[in-house]
């Protein structure tokens, strides 16, 4: 297959704002197709997730570190694009 494909996705802290979208443009027929998926929160699937797990008494795959690890990415991620320059992640576990 030969074609362009874009792909948009919704930012991490406004995930109800604009739906995921995948577009294909088929280079032999010269034809876009459009995929749309529906609003999601991933925070509430994830929850929900983590909520079953808790009932049935399963640690799962995510450790109690978790949150921590996603909290100092995001937060470095932001301090990053406000200052415009890579940042070093440091971190043990």
């Amino acid at each position: 297959m030969n074609g362009r494909v874009l792909i948009n996705l919704p930012t991490w802290d406004k995930p109800l704002r604009t739906p995921a979208t995948l577009a294909w443009y088929d280079n032999e027929t010269e034809a876009w197709t459009n995929f749309g998926f529906d609003r999601v929160d991933p925070f509430v699937l994830a929850e929900t997730f983590f909520m079953k797990q808790i009932a049935e008494g399963q640690q799962g795959e995510q450790d109690r570190y978790t949150g921590y690890r996603t909290d100092l990415l995001l937060a470095l991620a932001a301090q990053s694009a406000k200052e415009g320059k890579r940042i070093e992640v440091k971190y043990e576990a």
